[in-house]
Parts: structure tokens; C-alpha cells; sequence
């Protein structure tokens, strides 16, 4: 099958018909719950599948448990990446700005520290990830935790 993007090596427990879903995530992680999120902002259901019990645990290890949101000093220098071309655009295309507008969105007060780091101004990780959480809830986010493989069969279902 070409469309096969994962072996299941147990036994399909659920099944799920991604054509009841404008997009599917997959992986809870921080960058996983924002794409959600900002889908879900512009109207599309979605669905998030994640491997672990729980999505967002790096999070919480993030800036020694304060969760370090963003650098207001990023520059294409500090990266490490052969193609420049795509490094710039990412960076124009997704700045600061937006970053801070979206958690101001979802109710985040931020601390910048002198070094240019950006953190919840509750130094706190899990603020973070609970209000992302919250958000997910609030959208009506279809989260699946525990999948560990998948197949997406022909007719757009979903097997795990």
C-alpha cells in the first residue's frame, strides 16, 4: 500500500474515519498542540494522535521547568542548517511576534529575561502546558493517546 505510513504490529483497537476531520496531528508535543490549536482557530476539526499517555511532557522540562517559550534574539547564525533559503523564510514567515500574539491569545503573560529568553511570567512549565490543554478542550480537539503505529487504509480510516 503506498499510502501505508506505519506497520500495526497489534491488533487494531480503534478505527477512525479522518474524513470526519479537517486535519490530523500527529504528536502531542509543543509544536503538535500549537499546529492543533491555530487549525482549530481557523475552523478546521482536528484531531491529534500521540504516542505517549499524555502529550506536552517535554514541556515541562523545558528551561529547567519554566518552560522557555521563545528568544527574542534569534538570528539564522544561531542555527545550524544546510539550507539557509528555508531557515529565512521559516523565520519571516513564523516571527516573535506571533508566537507572543498566540500565547497572549490563550491568556499568557510572559518574562523576558536579560539574556533575551522568553517565559511564562509564572515561571512554571505546567502553566504552560495546562493552558495549552485547556485550549485543546476548548477547540474540541479529538486527542488519541497511547497509538503507538498506525495505517491510513484507501478510504481514509485510520487503524490502531
Amino acid at each position: 500500500m503506498k499510502n501505508r505510513l506505519y506497520s500495526v504490529h497489534k491488533r487494531a483497537k480503534k478505527e477512525v474515519f479522518l474524513s470526519s476531520y479537517d486535519a490530523v496531528v500527529i504528536g502531542a508535543g509543543a509544536s503538535g498542540m500549537v499546529a492543533a490549536i491555530r487549525l482549530a482557530q481557523s475552523g478546521k476539526k482536528v484531531a491529534i494522535i500521540e504516542r505517549q499517555n499524555r502529550g506536552g511532557k517535554k514541556i515541562l522540562a523545558s528551561g529547567n521547568g519554566r518552560c522557555n517559550i521563545a528568544n527574542s534574539s534569534i538570528k539564522q547564525k544561531n542555527f545550524y542548517i544546510r539550507n539557509r533559503k528555508l531557515l529565512n523564510e521559516l523565520l519571516q514567515h513564523y516571527t516573535l511576534a506571533d508566537v507572543e500574539e498566540f500565547f497572549k491569545s490563550l491568556g499568557l503573560a510572559f518574562s523576558k529575561v536579560a539574556d533575551g529568553r522568553i517565559f511564562p511570567q509564572s515561571m512554571s512549565a505546567l502553566s504552560v502546558l495546562e493552558l495549552l490543554e485547556a485550549a485543546l478542550k476548548q477547540y474540541k480537539i479529538s486527542l488519541f493517546y497511547g497509538v503507538e503505529s498506525f495505517t491510513i487504509t484507501g478510504h481514509f480510516t485510520l487503524r490502531f
